[in-house]
């Protein structure tokens, strides 16, 4: 079915996604294998809903009738030797229908096929290694990374837009990453998303004798780390300033930098929802270094749909501790939603939660302890941090 992007709100513009069964690339660190192992498509649903969206009344069917695009897809592959022949009619009846998609895959099956009718669309390219022999082991059922540089070229060629994904950004996959970023830069690459390999302790349960071998303890070890240690810290920041250096938009969840790397999605589509990044991107651009909520509000509330509506489960995917205080109402406006983000920390997409912001207090004197400080609307005032130092409180300075 395609359902509401729940856990990449204010990270992606995309707010659907689309998935088909789990795929047969079978990358090891896959996160949908390891959370969903049978994954499986209804089919007959999918194209139930494709036919009746126009009249439905949901939340899925507004989305689609408001014209925003439709991500295939964040947890398996379309383009999979197992997926490709139900994908590809899927594909047709959207485009027919004048849905927008954007794609990540890693190629495979059947996009010759699919680009004799889609439209230009955004590709999500991911590649995290040079090395077609170690990608055989890691990813065994996906194409080789030479074919995927071929695919990027393919798409360019065919007038779509390319972004590389170097997610994860493995040390000892690649080492250098410039050869890696280059390559997709000369093949059509735009940007670049840049990201560590990250299991939590279940999925890290779950690996395969098999998968813990190749991948390797101390891989596994370090990708289980709530925090970065040395190793995987400088492959990544190595791997963003190469980028940068190369002329590609760069995008990290929680960077603090002035990015471009949303543009594309904004060029390609007509509307989209809207991102921490463009909060940055807008610190930046008015050199303001104190934020209020308003301020936020009015940046991205009108790229949001109106009224009250059934979006709790944006917090259920990505809040867990908040959702099971049994505080979160079932149905809310996106303002009343976006308040929320704001001032609670307990929330993944609160902006004092990235490395770009923190909440703006003073230590009282006396001991009377640290005391946030509030706007004229009584929400938090966040202090936007260009340096990216990742701290959840600033302590001003006071007489």
């Amino acid at each position: 079915m395609i359902e509401p992007f729940w856990g990449e709100f204010l990270v992606s513009p995309v707010p659907l996604e689309l998935s088909f069964d789990v795929c047969s690339h079978a990358c090891l660190y896959c996160f949908s294998r390891l959370n969903q192992p049978k994954r499986r498509v209804d089919l007959q649903a999918l194209m139930r809903q494709l036919a009746e969206y126009p009249e439905r009344r949901g939340y899925s069917a507004r989305l689609l009738q408001a014209g925003y695009p439709v991500c295939v897809s964040n947890r398996t592959d379309a383009f999979s030797k197992n997926n490709y022949r139900k994908a590809l009619p899927i594909l047709r009846v959207m485009t027919d229908l004048g849905i927008p998609i954007q794609f990540q895959t890693k190629g495979g099956y059947g996009i010759e096929e699919a680009l004799e009718f889609l439209q230009p669309a955004v590709w999500y390219v991911s590649i995290s290694t040079m090395d077609d022999d170690l990608s055989k082991r890691v990813e065994p059922g996906a194409p080789p990374p030479s074919e995927r540089l071929a695919l990027m070229r393919r798409l360019r060629d065919a007038g779509h837009y390319v972004i590389l994904g170097f997610n994860p950004c493995v040390y000892e996959w690649q080492p250098d990453p410039e050869p890696l970023l280059r390559a997709a830069k000369d093949a059509g690459a735009l940007g670049a998303w840049v990201e560590l390999l990250h299991f939590n302790r279940r999925q890290a349960a779950r690996l395969s004798k098999r998968a813990r071998a190749v991948l390797g303890e101390e891989v596994i070890r370090r990708a289980k780390r709530r925090k970065p240690d040395e190793t995987d810290w400088r492959a990544f920041h190595n791997a963003r300033d190469v980028a940068q250096a190369l002329g590609l938009e760069v995008y990290s969840m929680g960077q603090p930098n002035n990015s471009g790397f949303w543009d594309v999605f904004r060029h390609v589509y007509p509307v989209t929802f809207p991102t921490l990044q463009d909060l940055i991107n807008y610190c930046h651009d008015t050199r303001t270094n104190v934020v209020r909520f308003r301020e936020f509000l009015d940046l991205v509330g009108d790229q949001l749909p109106d009224g009250v509506l059934p979006i709790d489960s944006y917090l259920g995917a990505t809040a867990h501790q908040l959702w099971r205080t049994g505080h979160v109402p079932a149905q809310m406006s996106f303002s009343r939603l976006l308040e929320m983000v704001w001032g609670d920390p307990r929330i993944k997409q609160c902006p004092a939660r990235t490395w770009a912001f923190a909440y703006l207090g003073e230590d009282r004197p006396g001991g009377d302890g640290w005391v946030q400080y509030v706007d004229e609307d009584q929400m938090p005032l966040l202090v936007f941090d260009d340096n990216g130092e990742q701290r959840l409180w600033y302590t001003a300075e006071v007489g």
